[in-house]
């Protein structure tokens, strides 16, 4: 494996706050050697700044393709010491800020990208496309991270006017939730895990303005999760008018 020394300065694309110390290419993938910038780091308990390192560690993280492969991220991490007498907490890992979070394996960055190709794309899809970009990941992956997104409010978005209500398949023939489309920008809005009409329902309370909503199914049974949910927040849908259109 070729081996380059390069100035700390010269990949400037690398996430702020680290230092690289040498690039390990190969064929099919590349590897950054890196190191953290600041020299001391904040307890997470009682946020007294250290400089005491105790040890150190490499930590891989997956980083944004370079050139149209996979990278990934080194980082020689350290643990200081606690230097407050009164915390309980006598060592602890540098937090950093601006790369990735706590225990991830990707940067900030990456699943960013990825999680955009899930809310866009949903699982499989997405994930064809992540490999075809050089980010490969699972679909359900993605389908976890688009999930994460909308619960954290990660991605902001006005309530809907016009509602659409359709399956979706966590496993085919086997594990079916509930996808919700926003048919005026064409935007699917959220993923619920399941297709019951009380998970429906705590949603359109949760998000109300919905002023239509269209059901896509194929069936009566399918149907009665959709109206039921309407059923059970009268105050909010008063003037929702609820329709089924049959699927192609």
């Amino acid at each position: 494996m070729e081996v380059l020394s390069l100035p700390k300065r010269l990949l400037p694309l690398i996430p702020a706050g680290l230092l690289v110390q040498q690039v390990l290419p190969s064929p099919d993938h590349l590897t950054i050697l890196a190191t953290p910038r600041p020299p001391s780091a904040a307890c997470p308990d009682c946020a007294v700044l250290s400089r005491r390192v105790h040890s150190r560690y490499d930590r891989t993280l997956g980083d944004l393709p370079w050139q149209g492969r996979p990278m990934s991220l080194r980082i020689r991490a350290r643990r200081f010491l606690c230097l407050n007498p009164a915390c309980s907490r006598r060592t602890f890992a540098e937090r950093l800020t601006g790369v990735t979070a706590v225990a991830s394996r990707q940067t900030e960055r990456l699943g960013g990208v990825q999680r955009c190709l899930g809310l866009a794309l949903g699982g499989e899809a997405g994930a064809r496309l992540a490999r075809r970009l050089a980010m490969p990941t699972s679909g359900d992956t993605l389908l976890r991270m688009a999930c994460a997104a909308g619960k954290s409010g990660e991605v902001p978005r006005p309530a809907p006017r016009v509602l659409g209500v359709d399956d979706w398949a966590w496993r085919r023939g086997h594990r079916y939730g509930t996808a919700l489309a926003d048919l005026e920008r064409n935007v699917v809005v959220d993923l619920l895990q399941d297709r019951q009409a009380e998970t429906l329902a705590t949603w359109l309370r949760q998000h109300p303005g919905a002023e239509v909503v269209l059901t896509f199914k194929r069936s009566s049974q399918r149907l009665s999760g959709p109206t039921a949910a309407l059923r059970r927040a009268p105050r909010l849908v008063s003037s929702i008018r609820a329709s089924s259109v049959a699927c192609c």
